[in-house]
């Protein structure tokens, strides 16, 4: 037993330099989310860089042109005037091309500049992104050799400390509530999709209902026969029953995913009842009334499960990073574990086991120890 511990102390003690690289100051990987944005933005303002030097570059070489050719033809002509008025003209007009030409490349001076520096930037920010990454691999390798250690040592059913089994209990627990959020959020956003095919399906309802009876007044003005129009209002209204038997069915997937509401809204009647063309106009507009507080009771589910979504959602944030922190907490006991066993005032392996339940005295057990 006594060579046993030797050798767990010896390792322990190997394992110092790894907790030493997990003890710098935290927040590597959100540096390193930071200087990845970093760059990003330096690659951004270099490729515009980029582009406004080939612009410049362009501009200067069309204006070299300009002054070549007006140079030439301003020469030729020179020779030939012999008015003082139109040598200043033509003087002054090449003197403006000169000055265009000369700011020209002034601001191609200061672009190509302005890219150098941000070639440096983005050169030390790929420098520092590359350490960061480094230290990040490090740091998980560091950490997966520490766990490796600690398993290998302590690969019973039961952690040599209490702190490090809540922890990982802890851990357990938040991963399996995280599991369940995100097949509720799944189920949720499948059901908002679901809802509002539903909602576009109850629109064509509605329109295919009034088209059945607007057909009334327009065989009157068109002069339609009348087994046509019964024909055409059969066919509205079949149409109208056919995306009513969908919407249906929609709406009682959607609540099968997500279960929003102990009285889901149902509409079983039929808008094809006996002979259409026989229908009153009162009938009618009894049965578009039902239909639209159908249609506002799908809208009320669509509501739900989108509230229902966000809550998800924000649970899942929520979780998430409690599990981060609780990972945090799981890592720094073992490093704690690890140190006690480097040191030689390690406890006694006769004392009772460090991993006994401790007595409830109700006070709330100390925080990070390191």
């Amino acid at each position: 037993m006594a060579q046993a511990m030797e050798a767990v102390r010896s390792t322990a003690r190997c394992l110092e330099p790894y907790l030493e690289i997990l003890s710098r100051t935290d927040g590597i990987e959100e540096a390193h989310d930071q200087q990845t944005r970093v760059i990003e933005q330096l690659n951004h303002s270099f490729d515009e860089a980029e582009i406004r030097e080939k612009d410049l570059e362009n501009r200067r070489k069309d204006i070299d042109k300009i002054l070549q050719n007006h140079c030439h033809s301003c020469r030729f002509q020179l020779r030939n005037l012999l008015s003082k008025k139109a040598k200043a003209k033509f003087e002054a007009e090449e003197t403006e091309i000169r000055n265009r030409h000369f700011e020209i490349v002034k601001t191609l001076e200061k672009a190509i500049n302005e890219k150098e520096n941000l070639a440096n930037k983005k050169s030390n920010a790929l420098m520092l992104h590359r350490r960061q990454r480094d230290e990040i691999k490090r740091r998980t390798s560091s950490q997966k050799k520490i766990d490796n250690a600690y398993n290998a040592w302590f690969a019973g059913p039961t952690p040599p400390s209490f702190e490090v089994y809540i922890a990982g209990q802890r851990v357990q627990k938040l991963q399996a509530i995280i599991t369940t959020l995100q097949l509720q959020v799944a189920h949720h956003e499948e059901a908002e999709d679901i809802l509002n095919r539903a909602t576009h399906r109850m629109e064509l309802v509605l329109k295919e209902f009034d088209d059945a009876r607007n057909l009334c007044p327009s065989s009157l003005i068109m002069k339609y026969p009348y087994l046509t129009t019964v024909k055409k209002r059969n066919l509205c209204l079949y149409a109208a029953d056919q995306h009513l038997v969908w919407v249906r069915i929609l709406v009682k997937r959607a609540h099968r995913l997500c279960p929003m509401t102990t009285s889901l809204p149902s509409y079983n009647e039929s808008v094809v009842v006996g002979n259409l063309s026989q229908l009153a106009m009162e009938h009618m507009v009894v049965v578009v009334g039902r239909l639209k507080v159908y249609q506002c009771s799908i809208h009320d589910l669509l509501k739900k499960a989108k509230g229902l979504t966000q809550e998800r959602k924000a649970q899942l944030e929520f979780t998430t990073s409690s599990l981060a922190d609780a990972k945090v907490e799981l890592a720094k006991e073992k490093r704690y574990i690890i140190r006690q066993l480097a040191c030689d005032d390690y406890i006694n392996m006769e004392a009772p086991p460090p991993y006994s339940l401790p007595p409830d005295t109700g006070v709330a057990p100390l925080g990070n120890r390191e």
